[in-house]
């Protein structure tokens, strides 16, 4: 008797990008291929929620780590997430896992939702012919994914996100709230994130700051335990500081990371080089950065 085995892949489009960030979670993934594609009728949007909880030195999570007093004000911080939007597209890597490497991811993605991805919205990047499909495509798995999609796309398959034995998987934020002042965009994470990124191109990177929103909140959303703190608040200094005029959802904790899968090295090294290319898409963002 035949017995069908269940092919996993995993949609990277944050950290997950990163082969080191992922070697992290799964050792066994180091050296392998990670497949960049193009999803179709999902959007990636700075949206998620990481809460930090204060501990000692000798506490091993550094993920929690609350330092100086200059951060007090930080609850946490907002990681990459998406939503499935029609008409919307993003890039990323596809990740063939087996079942144990899928429970890992599901273990570090806490907080979000895995939910399945439709095959027809699956493309591989920078191929425009099926012609040279199998020429391009280094990932052999990842192959099989390519063409079961084209084969939906043309008709030829159930269109169904069950299909046959792949399933494609993406995680989705349990919490759709954008940056702001207690939960502020982190640079040590968003090095990580490039670091994956031009680990393929250059021009993969710019792809990925093209289709990224939520790099900046006006302040037109702020959290209800802020707002609160600021009404009794009786400091004016204070109060001045949190105001929306002087509002702030992205930080550069490059010199002391918040990011428990920060690499201080890698962002001395090509900060600048990372700060240029975010500045071709999100300059006034970039200007608004605090350095805490």
């Amino acid at each position: 008797m035949l017995v069908m085995v269940m092919k996993h892949f995993i949609f990277g489009y944050g950290s997950l990008i990163c082969p080191d960030s992922r070697a992290v979670t799964a050792p066994s993934l180091k050296g392998v291929i990670a497949e960049p594609v193009i999803i179709n009728n999902i959007e990636r949007t700075w949206s998620a929620r990481v809460h930090k909880h204060r501990h000692n030195k000798n506490d091993g999570d550094q993920e929690g780590k609350m330092v100086d007093g200059n951060r007090d004000h930080i609850l946490g911080w907002t990681p990459m997430g998406v939503r499935f939007k029609k008409g919307g597209h993003c890039n990323g890597v596809l990740i063939n896992v087996d079942d144990e490497e899928l429970a890992r991811f599901d273990m570090r993605e806490m907080g979000y939702t895995r939910k399945r991805i439709e095959l027809a919205d699956i493309h591989p990047y920078g191929v425009d012919s099926e012609d040279v499909l199998y020429d391009v495509v280094k990932c052999p798995e990842c192959k099989l994914v390519f063409k079961k999609a084209d084969e939906v796309r043309r008709g030829c398959g159930d269109s169904s996100v069950e299909h046959e034995d792949i399933s494609v998987w993406v995680y989705v934020q349990s919490q759709n709230l954008p940056a702001e002042r207690s939960f502020p965009i982190t640079q040590s994470y968003v090095d990580i994130i490039m670091r994956g990124c031009l680990s393929i191109s250059q021009s993969f990177a710019k792809s990925f700051l093209e289709t990224t929103h939520g790099w900046w909140n006006d302040g037109s959303h702020i959290d209800a335990n802020e707002k609160k703190n600021e009404d009794d608040d009786d400091d004016d200094d204070n109060s001045k500081r949190r105001s929306i005029g002087n509002h702030y959802t992205w930080v550069n904790d490059r010199h002391d990371p918040m990011y428990v899968r920060a690499d201080s090295a890698y962002s001395t090294k090509h900060g600048e080089r990372i700060d240029e290319l975010i500045s071709e898409h999100h300059k006034d963002a970039l200007e608004k950065r605090n350095r805490l």
